[in-house]
């Protein structure tokens, strides 16, 4: 009996053995290795495309757009042949190598792009205030890219709108969206340029998404599978108060066309702090909540969240971007939380690296922050007396009804 146990023993041992020595020259990388690199290769192919628009030198351009082509073709090659494990994991390392080494390029060439002293209108000062209800959105500039964070495609970057003594000039850097804890703080522009004096914050529990916002001295954040918001104060280090989103959608359930998590995404403006969200009873449109008031105040709105790349808030108006992706994209929808009246847009915006994940406004700046495919971005706002835009549209109005006039003579 012992001696058939022991037969049995050996054999499956042997056929084990064979087995692997069968196996030994099969493909071992995993799909989402590949799915990793192919990724990382179209990411990257899309950001060098812009730097046609960037300054940099033709031959610049012409190199690095020459070498991820190469690499594309190594990738498409490498997935529809059969090499052994060994030349595969060789080959693989090699595209991994090549890759780091254009990503460095592209990161030395954003550098030299950035400014080493503050740009003219990301100073300190405080901007003339909008006159809320009185002046609208009327134009969004190109972006301004200050750095890039070559391993977070995405993320948020901002300043607190609160002009506070000794934090004025903060920088604040939250890179990733799921379930992070740590962010970053520089106290001053030329230490954000050049990565010095970096202070690292921990929280004491993770985020999830890209719609967080640094208002008073605290970052207000939606906690990571959870639809709990939390104020965590800087100077004390610690969650001041928290409080649950009634039936918000969570983890991808109530996202933007982005993903990433962006299903509550907060704001904060000249009026107050306000969250954006979806319920399964609101069915996917974006419902607004006030949260800096003792009773919750929340709004329905025509916006449907899957199908618009970001939103902001300004003077207590929302207004959402119609894709994550176009470079040539408008700001297409507002809601206005005072009258409850929404509108169709049509403001130009301009998405230069083709992943938005996050779009912030700044009151005291007038500037919209923006996180990019890993680039840090800023846009300017300018906006127009209310009373100008009416006489504007009543022109344009006479004008279209004079011409049909003089059609039916």
């Amino acid at each position: 009996m012992a001696g058939g146990q022991f037969v049995q023993q050996f054999l499956a041992l042997k056929s084990k053995i064979e087995q692997i020595e069968s196996e030994r020259d099969l493909v071992l990388i995993s799909e989402k290795e590949f799915s990793d690199l192919r990724a990382d290769i179209y990411t990257l192919s899309r950001i060098v495309t812009s730097l046609g628009t960037t300054g940099a030198s033709a031959a610049q351009i012409s190199l690095l757009k020459a070498e991820m082509r190469n690499i594309s073709l190594s990738l498409q090659t490498l997935e529809t042949s059969k090499p052994n494990t060994q030349q595969l994991q060789q080959t693989v390392e090699d595209l991994r190598g090549r890759l780091e080494v254009c990503k460095e390029e592209y990161s030395a060439h954003v550098s030299a792009q950035s400014q080493t002293i503050t740009p003219a209108f990301f100073g300190s000062n405080i901007s003339a205030p909008v006159r809320c209800g009185e002046e609208r959105l009327e134009s969004i500039s190109e972006p301004w890219t200050h750095g890039w964070d070559k391993a977070q495609i995405y993320g948020a970057w901002m300043k607190d709108p609160a002009l506070l003594p000794g934090k004025e000039n903060n920088i604040y850097i939250m890179p990733g969206y799921a379930n992070p804890t740590k962010f970053y703080i520089y106290n001053n522009y030329e230490n954000y340029i050049t990565k010095r004096r970096k202070t690292t914050v921990s929280l004491p529990a993770g985020w999830a998404g890209t719609g967080y916002v640094i208002f008073n001295d605290a970052l207000y954040f939606a906690q990571y599978n959870t639809a709990k918001v939390h104020a965590f104060n800087m100077t004390a280090k610690k969650v001041s108060v928290s409080a649950t989103l009634p039936d918000a959608l969570f983890q991808d359930a109530g996202k933007y066309a982005v993903g990433a998590y962006t299903d509550i995404d907060l704001a904060v403006d000249e009026q107050g702090l306000w969250a954006m969200y979806t319920t399964r009873k609101n069915d996917g449109f974006i419902v607004i909540s006030r949260l800096d008031t003792d009773t919750l105040r929340v709004w329905t709105t025509n916006a449907k969240k899957s199908q618009i790349g970001n939103a902001l808030f300004i003077c207590g108006v929302m207004h959402t971007i119609g894709s994550h992706t176009e470079f040539l994209d408008r700001v297409n929808y507002s809601f206005d939380t005072r009258s409850g009246a929404e509108s169709y847009e049509s403001i130009p915006f301009s998405i230069k690296y083709a992943l938005l994940s996050q779009l912030t406004y700044n009151a005291r700046e007038r500037l919209l922050f923006g996180w990019d495919a890993g680039h840090m971005i800023t846009y300017s706002a300018t906006f127009k007396h209310i009373l100008s835009v009416l006489v504007t549209s009543l022109i344009a109005k006479d004008a279209d009804l004079f011409e049909k006039v003089r059609n039916m003579k």
